[in-house]
């Protein structure tokens, strides 16, 4: 084979996984866009970020900024924090999404991937739907929450450090926080006024 033809290839190649990533992009947005309901707007990280030390002391910001709004039913960013005695710090990865359809709610909230073991939700009455699991790798805890209500539905992971923490404190904290920051996803008007 010669040098220009193993070349070609390889521009080939390039060319389908840059394809391949982009059409998956666009699959993605889609997707979402026609999961949202036009009618059921949600919060945007600006409005949880503002709002959050109200509910879970400490120090946060948009460390992953959201991308161009699909539409006002949806939400997506990364949130960076430390709790206020600095003991703890980490990301929250969210996801909101506004819809109408209480079926479709549930689906969302039973569908997805959890990490860990599944945990019991003390307060499980008072959502539409919810799952919570947390696990331990290394020294981070990585906590999700799947919840609908209020033709809402949120998706947070909470990834939490804290360097001399005992196991059993550190899942502690990153549900408290996946928790905290869930309900604040699913309370919050559109606007961000508490």
């Amino acid at each position: 084979m010669s040098v220009n033809r193993r070349h070609r290839h390889a521009w080939i190649l390039a060319l389908v996984g840059i394809g391949l990533l982009l059409s998956g992009g666009a699959f993605s947005a889609i997707r979402w866009k026609l999961l949202a309901d036009e009618d059921t707007g949600v919060p945007n990280c600006a409005a949880l970020v503002a709002d959050l030390p109200n509910s879970a002391t400490g120090a946060w910001g948009i460390r992953d900024p959201e991308p161009r709004r699909v539409t006002d039913s949806t939400t997506t960013c990364e949130l960076a924090f430390t709790t206020a005695d600095e003991r703890f710090s980490g990301s929250v990865s969210v996801f909101i999404l506004g819809s109408s359809d209480p079926d479709r709610l549930r689906r969302e909230v039973s569908s997805g991937f959890c990490y860990g073991g599944a945990r019991p939700v003390d307060d499980a009455e008072k959502y539409l739907a919810v799952r919570h699991c947390v696990e331990l790798v290394g020294e981070v805890a990585l906590a999700g929450v799947f919840a609908a209500r209020d033709h809402r539905f949120v998706h947070m992971v909470a990834t939490v450090r804290g360097g001399s923490a005992d196991r059993v404190e550190l899942t502690r904290i990153a549900s408290e926080i996946a928790r905290t920051v869930a309900d604040r996803g699913l309370s919050l008007p559109r606007n961000g006024q508490p």
